[in-house]
């Protein structure tokens, strides 16, 4: 089995491999190696290991985020001008 193709990417036999644990401890120092600086590889191999995890889901959370924010950005509104002032700072 090749891991590394003509151009010194990982084959897709080679990624495979790994994520089965089917490498010896040199054949995945090699890999590990190699996607440390491979974005295109490591980008391959994120794709091979979370192409069945990603679930859509059920809801959108946008309304409850934003209405949190919301709430946030008062809460600082309000407490910096209801804050006391510093002698001598001048109002907001």
């Amino acid at each position: 089995m090749e891991l590394f193709d003509k151009n010194g990417c990982l084959t897709d036999e080679g990624l495979q491999a790994l994520q089965a644990g089917g490498l010896d401890e040199l054949g995945r120092l090699e890999t590990a190696e190699h996607l440390s600086y491979c974005d295109k590889c490591m980008d391959r191999y994120t794709a091979l290991l979370t192409a069945d995890a990603l679930e859509t889901p059920p809801h959108s959370a946008h309304k409850a985020v934003m209405a949190a924010i919301w709430v946030r950005l008062m809460q600082h509104t309000v407490w910096r001008r209801c804050w006391p002032l510093p002698c001598g700072a001048p109002a907001p």
